[in-house]
């Protein structure tokens, strides 16, 4: 019998500590204002399942608005995104198309200077955004739009805690090793790049490590503070962001030959003072469905291996 261990993570938002802290978390969301940003790409079935949790957050905001730069997506982005712009008040989208080679080594100065880049085009859409609709936000959520879950629950629970933190940065989640039956050992923490706990050179061993170091953080835990960290979302408050922007840092390691873009980032909003930055293990994000990780996984390896294209 499989047991989906979701299941047993998010029951900790029923508890009564995690309804308290929810309501809490609401409670300052009705009296602030909130801008969704991120960018997108080939993010068809995320956008599927994040839509609905977006606009249930979006709901409990006195204001909000959702900016999202869009670039070179094959599938149905495009038309998704102006389908939901047609469907919802104040999405703002900037859709490109560079037609640029997908195949870059992850860990390469070529594809984060790409990604720094068009999330900075996405910090500019959410200015203009905010410009356009009169709305000036309080927090700001970021979001990578591939993800599979974001459940508005820990978004809340994890907004009780914003006036102590300035970044609070998501427990992202994926199923652990290899295959179908990675489904029946649980999840770890996934996004170990973006990642930062210590000064010095990152190196690929390091960030593979921290795979395990970091997967029993659960819901209801205290905030684990760290010097970078995103995990597919974000919470930010406005105000510490200002004008800040993505960029490259050089990286000592044959291998990881430039920090994360998210590193960058957080080390310019650190000057002058420190930045209160931390891992919210009730933040939960879930890169996958059990779908995804058996048949689903098959066809998409098919389908890659057809149309000859790799993704970044």
């Amino acid at each position: 019998m499989i047991i989906f261990p979701k299941r047993q993570l998010t029951s900790w938002y029923a508890s009564d500590e995690g309804r308290r802290r929810i309501d809490k978390g609401l409670g300052l969301a009705r009296d602030s204002n909130l801008a969704v940003i991120g960018i997108a790409r080939d993010c068809a079935t995320g956008l599927k399942c994040l839509r609905p949790q977006i606009e249930q957050i979006r709901s409990h905001f006195r204001r909000s608005f959702v900016s999202i730069y869009e670039n070179d997506s094959l599938d149905s982005t495009k038309r998704d995104l102006l389908a939901w712009q047609a469907a919802s008040p104040e999405i703002h989208l900037q859709l490109d198309q560079h037609a640029k080679s997908r195949k870059v080594p992850s860990f390469s100065e070529e594809r984060i200077a790409r990604m720094a880049a068009c999330r900075n085009r996405g910090l500019e859409l959410m200015e203009r955004s905010a410009a356009a609709s009169g709305i000036k936000p309080d927090y700001v959520l970021m979001v990578d739009w591939d993800l599979r879950s974001l459940p508005a629950e820990g978004v809340f629970a994890a907004l009780a805690d914003a006036n102590a933190w300035d970044v609070l940065t998501a427990n992202g989640l994926a199923y652990r090793g290899r295959g179908y039956r990675r489904i029946l050992r649980g999840y770890r923490y996934y996004d170990t790049y973006a990642l930062l706990d210590h000064d010095g050179a990152q190196t690929q061993e390091a960030i593979f490590k921290n795979w395990e170091r970091y997967s029993g953080l659960r819901p209801g835990q205290p905030p684990l503070k760290v010097k970078s960290a995103f995990g597919g979302a974000a919470l930010y408050r406005a105000e510490r962001l200002g004008d800040h922007r993505y960029g490259v840092l050089p990286n000592a390691d044959p291998v990881v030959e430039t920090l994360s873009e998210h590193t960058y980032l957080h080390r310019a909003m650190a000057k002058p003072g420190e930045l209160r930055l931390c891992i919210h293990p009730t933040l939960l994000t879930f890169y996958e469905r059990p779908w995804d990780v058996t048949l689903g996984q098959t066809l998409r390896r098919w389908h890659q291996s057809f149309t000859k294209q790799s993704v970044i």
